[in-house]
């Protein structure tokens, strides 16, 4: 019996091993800058892909893990100060969770720091909307 248990335990943990996770698409809806300044949304979009969207995904992939039909739309906003961090920023998504967990996520990113036009240091507001959902 103790045995039976064993082997069926190892099969179940084999199992999930085996799944996959989800492959999910996030794509860019909308970009916009508030503020005229040296740091571009073109800029501050290139680092996002390149170097935070897996943050964001990691968080899809914990709503997808409770809701695998789970998809939407992705709102952030965030202020990059002067010395290039990012300071107050809003997710707006799928869940509390997710949104928290974005959040969380975003207090990490960094980008060039802005100038104004003075080329004096400035802080930077950005608005961005992802598409998130799951590719078949």
């Amino acid at each position: 019996m103790r045995t039976t248990c064993v082997a069926i335990l190892v099969l179940a943990l084999a199992a999930i091993a085996d799944a996959k996770a989800p492959v999910t698409k996030i794509s860019v809806l909308s970009q916009r800058a508030i503020d005229d300044t040296t740091l571009k949304v073109s800029a501050v979009i290139t680092k996002i892909q390149a170097s935070y969207l897996p943050g964001i995904k990691s968080c899809y992939v914990k709503v997808l893990a409770k809701d695998a039909t789970a998809k939407g739309r992705l709102d952030l906003a965030f202020v990059v100060n002067a010395k290039g961090r990012v300071a107050e920023p809003t997710a707006s998504g799928l869940t509390d969770a997710f949104d928290k967990c974005v959040k969380r996520a975003m207090t990490g990113w960094t980008f060039a720091g802005p100038k104004d036009r003075e080329k004096k240091p400035s802080p930077a507001h950005f608005e961005i909307g992802y598409d998130l959902s799951t590719v078949p």
